[in-house]
């Protein structure tokens, strides 16, 4: 590929407008000459030969050669080819038109080597500098022809060619050079203004462009899906109906100013301010914003938004100081009982044996309880940075239930019911996360089920491998059952108070689920308990056994798999 070429396509392309606008020109001059050209052939005769001859030259060679640039300049973009010819074709063939009429009409000189500067310049301002020279040089050149071949009373002074000459060179500079720094300012606007609107379709921030009023005039997609309307039905609309913005319980209102550009609560420009708007669902959204004004064309004002949705940044801060809060408590309660039956021993060396055996257990089983708190944070905190793997084989399911059942019982004293079919329970899973899912559910039942009894099941389900822990404890609402999996999410505050807990364990049980492809689900209502449900997705048997009796049938694998030890003897 020729870059130049490429180049001044390009560059052609850029100037569609002015092919036109000269085609049209062209055609006009062409067939008002061809008109003036009939009207002489058939007047009162006081048309001489030669203008005769350049008029009839002009009807039937350029008029054709004028409407044919016209119709390649309205050719649909693309068709460089058609471009290249309406571009090129123009001067050239004005140049050539211009050289017919100074060879039979020398005497008007002064309008011919206009017409040959309007050519020249008209090139200079379309074409390649080298291709605009090589024009001109045509043009000198065929001029001086021209004065060769019309007598010699019609011939130009030599000065006067020069000057000519000398003039078109300067039109060639002159004009090349603001059509260059015209198409660079062009082309460098164009690239601006795509890097501009591939920026605003890619930002995750919602940007909406409003008048001095508050009316909106554009947005870019994230502003469209803020709003939940498209372009089309949001420009034009008032800012507090399409966006609704209000900090605190006031409402902002645009009509007199912006109250972003105020300044409101901002403690330092650019940092933007906290504001909200109520969705349709009647949820708030709260959305940081800031403004800046611009001056438009008109030389009014126009007001920039941005708007950043922060809603699971407030989510994920709520979360935190409700973790903090039901973890301090969680933590200082053993910690409590730590200090304090370690204080009495030291206080009280005479303590009986028998009380300081309790002392010392007490504590022990409060350190228990601190280490199971610490190590489900950290799993929580692994889990969130994705550093928890999982290996995946084949695991009996049945015996780790069994084993994690027996090892509850023993260590709360709590009765646990086994409820395991008798077909193998063979899944696809990791042992240590199946204990820890089992581990925490039970707790889970133990926790909220005020002394009943906790049943444990297993079974198979088609392609899954079901284990299933129930109670009959408070069980929750269809709210509390949704979030119940969520991390760091309590019941209500009293619930806290009664029953304790970090609000990790479900969310650690379900991630774990997941992890291992498995699923997990709670069937509850209030006061009547909860059943939660985990599916694993059991081994998948390849079928060796059936393959190999196809092979014994054939007699020579069958000798060769009987040398290797694969077939007894007595199988043949």
């Amino acid at each position: 590929m020729n870059p130049g070429r490429t180049s001044g396509s390009r560059m052609i392309e850029a100037d569609r407008g002015a092919l036109k606008a000269a085609g049209v020109a062209r055609v006009v001059v062409a067939l008002v000459v061809a008109l003036t050209a009939g009207l002489g052939m058939v007047g009162a005769g006081w048309w001489d030969k030669a203008i005769n001859n350049l008029l009839l030259a002009i009807a039937l060679v350029w008029l054709p050669w004028a409407v044919l640039l016209l119709v390649a300049s309205c050719r649909r973009p693309g068709r460089a080819q058609h471009m290249r010819l309406a571009a090129y074709g123009g001067p050239f063939g004005d140049v050539a038109i211009v050289f017919a009429a100074q060879c039979l009409v020398p005497w008007a000189w002064g309008v011919l080597l206009l017409a040959d500067a309007l050519a020249v310049s008209f090139a200079a301002s379309l074409w390649r500098t080298r291709d605009a020279w090589v024009l001109l040089g045509c043009c000198v050149g065929l001029t001086m022809l021209a004065q060769a071949i019309v007598p010699p009373e019609h011939r130009l002074a030599v000065p006067l060619l020069v000057v000519f000459a000398l003039a078109l060179a300067g039109l060639v500079v002159v004009v090349g050079r603001i059509a260059r720094d015209h198409r660079l300012a062009a082309v460098s606007s164009h690239r601006f203004q795509q890097k501009a609107e591939t920026i605003l379709a890619r930002v995750a921030d919602a940007i909406v462009v409003t008048d001095g009023y508050g009316i909106v005039l554009e947005t870019n997609p994230s502003g469209e899906r803020l709003m939940g309307r498209d372009l089309d039905s949001v420009v034009g609309v008032s800012c507090e109906r399409a966006l609704g913005l209000r900090e605190g319980e006031r409402a902002l209102d645009c009509w007199s100013g912006c109250p972003l550009l105020a300044g409101g609560s901002v403690p330092e420009a650019g940092a933007g301010q906290e504001v909200w708007r109520l969705l349709p669902d009647g949820r708030r959204q709260p959305l940081l914003a800031s403004a800046f004004a611009v001056g438009d064309e008109h030389g009014g004002t126009e007001v920039v938004h941005s708007l950043r949705d922060i809603t699971r940044l407030k989510e994920a801060d709520e979360a935190k100081t409700l973790f903090l809060a039901t973890a301090s408590h969680e933590l200082k309660t053993p910690v409590t009982v730590i200090a304090g039956f370690a204080e009495a021993i030291l206080r009280y060396p005479e303590m009986p044996p028998g009380r300081r055996a309790e002392a010392v257990e007490a504590i022990r089983g409060r350190a228990l309880e601190l280490s199971s708190i610490v190590d489900r944070l950290l799993l929580s905190s692994k889990i969130e940075g994705g550093r928890v793997k999982v290996d995946l084989h084949a695991v009996d399911v049945r015996a780790i239930v069994t084993d994690q059942a027996n090892a509850f019982r023993d260590s709360t004293g709590r009765h646990v019911v086994l409820q395991l079919s008798h077909e193998a329970l063979v899944a696809q899973g990791d042992p240590l996360a199946l204990r820890t899912v089992v581990d925490h559910l039970l707790d889970n039942a133990v926790k909220y089920s005020d002394g009943g009894p906790v049943v444990l099941g297993a079974r198979r389900n088609d392609d899954t491998v079901v284990i299933s822990v129930s109670d009959i404890g408070i069980g929750m609402d269809e709210f509390q059952a949704q979030r119940c999996f969520d991390k760091f999410w309590q019941a209500e505050s009293t619930d806290v108070r009664r029953f304790g807990g970090t609000g990790i364990g479900l969310y650690i049980v379900s991630s774990l689920v997941e992890a291992m492809a498995g699923t997990i689900s709670v069937e509850t209502a209030v006061g009547q308990g909860s059943t939660f449900t985990v599916a694993i997705p059991v081994v998948v048997e390849e079928p060796i056994a059936d393959e190999l009796e196809s092979l014994v049938d054939q007699s020579p694998i069958k000798d060769f798999m009987r040398q290797i030890g694969v077939l007894s003897r007595g199988t043949a």
